[in-house]
């Protein structure tokens, strides 16, 4: 091998990892769960499907093939999510205008003209897991999903899996893979909103009292970690205790259980206002920007608030307010205001009914997703965090029209960090990004808008930076236009 030559090769291993894009998801015969998972955020960030899967395309993944890992996967061309070809068929009937509309959509966004596709495509796992969201899109108008793990898995084994594949494999599968998914999340600040007005009577709430609990129980509460803090709301706001009351997990899960009734009306958007400007205010524990914590509220209604418009307007604030916000609507709940209330369609979830059972099933689901929250940073701001081995902090810039992108200025003064930046999915990672750098040290680079995937339309650049040692401190900010040095 001549020198020239290693020469070239070094440079463009080094060029391309600080500078190229990479998207495995739609590479044939690819596998793993970060292949899987960026094909989810890709398709959720979108928007094309505004109703809730319930995390049944995640599921389906592990329940068909383990993530692609099992050895057959490709043996056919079913890809990771197991399509058959009768039911990728289905997925391009020309006589539904609603499924025409969901095509019209993944050809605008992702360049794909779905009618024009074979099944042979689905051994690229983004076009498996398409056709996967597509197919349950179809059925579900006349077969809704299920909330809970057993329901799922009658659907899966009824409606959709061609392995012959039962119930109770579909459940043991999904228990599986829950005991994978491992959060590693470092802090976050979590306020909980419940509903506590006349509708939902003194029984019901308890039980949202214990699914506030369960998912309480399953964060490292701390005053350096998860804090957490809870109201309910009626015709007034009632403030349990704040992010900065208690600092063990014992003593929350204590006030938990004490929580009172209250009844009355429901003033949901005076709640929302509330979570807001008294829940989230540094005053009361919230940590401030400079921390980069994200923000997380839980909002958990059980009937249609006293003021559509109030409501509307407040969960605007909230957004504004870069509070990620989680909507669990029962049985009574509207579905438009849910809608409103959440920050993204797959942050919402219904109930048909007052259920531990169902409550409990979404309990994994808020708090692996709440593990992944984006907490938005504006430019000019400065992040220091200290990022443990294997943990990964998620934030997003705005990346404004009038510009050409972005700098990014890591400065990593212990160990060593991966930065993913991407404006197509929220999570990046090694499977899918636009940009990535590896440092130990202090980088300042240009993310150009013109290198970016959606670079006539993107207006956040999602960051995902991963620990490499075992402690890595780091500082983070970003500037608008080209400030590198």
């Amino acid at each position: 091998m001549s020198l020239h030559f290693i020469f070239l090769w070094s440079w463009l291993f080094l060029f391309c990892s600080v500078r190229c894009a990479v998207d495995l998801t739609t590479q044939e015969g690819t596998s793993g769960s970060a292949i899987v998972e960026a094909s989810i955020a890709k398709i959720s960030l979108a928007s094309i499907f505004t109703d809730n899967d319930q995390h049944m395309l995640r599921r389906i993944a592990y329940a068909e093939t383990r993530d692609g890992e099992d050895s057959d996967t490709y043996s056919s061309n079913r890809g990771i999510w197991g399509v058959g070809e009768s039911k990728y068929s289905a997925t391009k009937n020309r006589f539904n205008p609603q499924l025409l509309q969901k095509l019209n959509k993944i050809r605008e966004t992702f360049k794909i003209d779905w009618l024009n596709t074979k099944w042979t495509d689905l051994r690229k796992p983004f076009y498996s897991a398409l056709a996967a969201r597509l197919y349950m899109y179809v059925i579900t108008h006349s077969i809704p999903l299920a909330s809970d793990i057993n329901g799922q898995g009658t659907y899966w084994a009824n409606y959709f899996t061609s392995s012959n594949g039962t119930q109770s494999d579909y459940v043991a599968s999904v228990n599986r893979l829950l005991t994978l998914q491992n959060c590693s999340l470092n802090a976050l600040d979590l306020y909980f909103v419940m509903d506590a007005s006349g509708s939902v009577g003194p029984d019901n709430f308890d039980l949202m009292k214990g699914f506030v609990y369960e998912i309480t129980d399953s964060f490292n509460v701390g005053s350096d970690s998860v804090r957490v803090g809870v109201m309910s709301y009626a015709s007034s706001n009632y403030y349990h205790f704040h992010l900065n009351t208690y600092s063990t997990k014992l003593s929350v899960l204590i006030a938990i259980n004490n929580l009172p009734y209250s009844g009355g009306g429901t003033y949901t958007g005076q709640a929302l206002d509330g979570m807001r400007t008294v829940g989230f205010s540094t005053s009361n524990g919230a940590r401030p920007s400079s921390q980069g914590v994200p923000r997380v509220g839980i909002v958990i209604t059980g009937r249609h608030s006293n003021s559509y418009s109030a409501t509307i307007t407040a969960a605007n604030n909230v957004h504004n307010a870069g509070i990620i916000v989680f909507a669990v609507g029962i049985a009574g709940a509207n579905q438009n205001e849910l809608n409103a209330i959440a920050s993204q369609p797959s942050y919402v979830s219904f109930l048909s009914s007052f259920s531990l059972t169902l409550l409990n099933s979404l309990q994994f689901t808020l708090s692996q997703e709440s593990c992944v929250a984006s907490p938005k940073i504006e430019l000019n701001s400065t992040v220091t965090d200290n990022i443990g081995s294997g943990q990964t902090k998620y934030l997003n810039y705005p990346l404004p029209n009038n510009t050409q992108g972005i700098t990014v200025v890591l400065n990593v003064t212990n160990g060593s960090v991966t930065l993913y930046a991407s404006t197509v999915v929220s999570t990046p990672n090694e499977t899918f990004h636009e940009f990535k750098l590896v440092t130990n040290t202090y980088e300042d680079v240009f993310i150009n808008r013109s290198s970016l995937n959606n670079s006539g339309t993107a207006d956040t650049v999602f960051i995902a930076v991963e620990g490499n040692g075992i402690s890595n401190q780091m500082q983070i900010s970003a500037t608008q236009g080209d400030t590198s040095t």
